[in-house]
This record gives C-alpha cells, structure tokens and sequence, in this order.
C-alpha cells in the first residue's frame, strides 16, 4: 500500500502561532508533502477550525478511497476531528490517542476554550454542533478509545474518564512496565481496525520540544517506536495523525528529526501491507 501525507496547517483551534508553514518547514527536511489542505479562514476561529477539518476529511476519505494510508501532519490537534470522521465513514474503529492530554473537554468545561482540547468530545458528539456533524450518523464509542502517555488532566476530564472507565494507560504505567508489556494489556480493548492520532507532546520535551503545549517528563522515542511496531505488527492499522508540530519552538531540528523517523517508520509499515 502506498502511504500519502497530507499536511495541515491548522493553528486556530490552538490559537498559538507558528504552524502556518508546516509543510515548508516538513519539505527543507526532507518530508515531502502529497496533499496541503487548504481552507478558508473566517473571523471566527471555530469556522476556521470547521472549515480546516471539513477539507481535511474530505482528503482523508479521497485516500481511503484510492486505497491509500493517510498520514496527517498536523500543526493543532482539531485536525484529527476532521481525519477521524472521515475514517469512522468506513470502519468501526478504534481510535489509540497518544498523547500528554486527553482532549475531551466539551466547550462549556472547557477552562481555555481551546479547540484542540475538545476533539476527542466532538468526536464523541460532545462538541461544537457544527464540529461534530462531521461525523455525520457516526459516533467514536468510548469502548474503542485508548489513551497512552496521558499525564495533564482538567478536573473534567479526569473525572469524566474515570466515570466512564475509558482506557487510559499513562507514561508512568509505561514506566513500570515495558511498553510491549502495556500494549498487550490494551490489546482486549482494541476492537476492528485501528486510528492512530498521535500527539507529539506525548513525548518527553527534552527530547521533543516542537510542539504547543509541553508537559514535562513524558514517553521515550523507543516506547513511542516500539508502541508504532506494535500496532502496525498486530492491528489493522488504517490512519494516522501526527499533530501538535510548532517549528518555532523546536531547538536543533529535534523534533523534525522525530517527524522524520516516524514517517519512514510507517512507510515501511504500510509498504507491507
């Protein structure tokens, strides 16, 4: 199978600047893109956002389609509001969120009212109503939600998460236990094929500092491989999100070197398909 990258530059539904040129700053290092979404920005940043990932969507299902991997690169993670949709009009899948935040605040608990830490609730219909008619008559089930590297919690979500026993393996667990060892835990939960949406603020950002919201401490670039092997090696693996790059806060090409990595990593994945 043939793995095309779409890259987006999305940076309302964060609002911190320094992703508009994602896909210049991909392409001097080697990343070259297939697709550049491009959408109409309005004043409002939540039409914005609504217009970025109704373009994304709709790129994602043309690759779906042609029988294509879709790998996003992402500046803001409300991209995946946009990837995942499109991959929940052809599959009952199971979404693995990597990430150092949840990103399931709904707009009235939301402390920020940020976009990009509501896309796991709009996915889920809790969201802005016209973010979440993006997935049309589908739904993300909260059984097919697994959390990885989750270490930043509002009290919302925490408590929500909890209420509802979603998945949730923190980089502590990974900590106690080989990685290997967690994903297997996970496995039971993982049902159909699988959406990964990975944040790069998942990782530690001594290693990693080019993202928008960094929390300290954090998953190893060998736990994050090892846990990419993982599901590609025993999942039918059907998309993936990378999200969260900012260039500008990166420090000596660090975290375009993990970009890069990660991309050839499923390239070769998908290659074997």
């Amino acid at each position: 199978m043939e793995t095309k990258i779409i890259t987006v530059p999305l940076e309302e539904g964060s609002e911190i600047k320094g992703s508009e040129q994602i896909a210049d700053y991909l392409n001097q290092n080697g990343i070259t893109s297939d697709t550049a979404v491009t959408f109409i920005k309005e004043e409002s940043k939540r039409e914005t956002v609504c217009n970025c990932c109704l373009k994304t969507k709709e790129a994602v299902l043309q690759c779906l389609d042609r029988k294509q991997f879709p790998l996003i690169i992402g500046s803001d993670h409300s991209v995946s509001i946009g990837s995942v949709s499109a991959v929940l009009q052809k599959y009952d899948v199971s979404v693995f969120w990597i990430d150092a935040h949840p990103d399931i605040n709904t707009p009235e608990a939301s402390i920020t009212k940020r976009i990009h830490g509501m896309p796991v609730a709009t996915l889920m219909k809790d969201g802005y109503p016209e973010l979440s008619e993006l997935t049309e008559d589908k739904v993300l089930k909260k059984e097919n939600l697994i959390y990885l590297g989750v270490r930043c919690f509002d009290p919302y979500e925490k408590a929500y998460i909890e209420e509802n026993k979603i998945a949730l393996y923190n980089n502590f667990s990974a900590a106690k236990d080989s990685i290997v060892r967690v994903l297997k835990k996970i496995r039971k939960n993982i049902v159909g094929p699988v959406h990964i949406s990975f944040d790069l603020d998942a990782i530690n950002p001594e290693i990693c500092p080019g993202v928008n919201t960094p929390v300290k401490e954090g998953l190893s670039f060998i736990q994050v491989k090892e846990t990419l092997n993982y599901l590609f090696d025993n999942f039918e693996v059907v998309a993936m999100d990378i999200v969260e790059y900012n260039p500008l806060n990166d420090v000596a090409r660090k975290t375009v070197n993990i970009i890069s990595e990660i991309v050839e990593l499923v390239k070769e994945k998908v290659h074997h398909f």
